[in-house]
């Protein structure tokens, strides 16, 4: 039996590959999964990156775990690929 995962939190830069690159597979194979990318770097650069990639929600590492189980959270009730980024800053 093939188990699938609830959602996917990927760091956009990973050691072995680049997480963009991930997401851009993982987007048409499983369109309906939710995925979360992560980063420390280039917030700007890579939010817009991550989503044009297919990424639901983007979270920055430095904004700690509250913001992170929120996205988390979310993600999972919402799993659009519309979904809005979940930010600190958003009202």
């Amino acid at each position: 039996m093939a188990t699938h995962p609830d959602l996917v939190l990927i760091d956009i830069h990973l050691e072995s590959s680049n997480g963009l690159d991930l997401i851009r597979r993982l987007r048409p194979i499983l369109p309906a999964l939710p995925l979360i990318g992560m980063t420390m770097f280039d917030a700007v650069r890579y939010e817009s990156e991550a989503r044009d990639a297919g990424a639901n929600r983007f979270v920055l590492k430095q904004e700690g775990p509250e913001t992170l189980i929120s996205a988390i959270r979310d993600a999972l009730r919402n799993d659009s690929r519309t979904d809005q980024p979940r930010r600190k800053n958003d009202s």
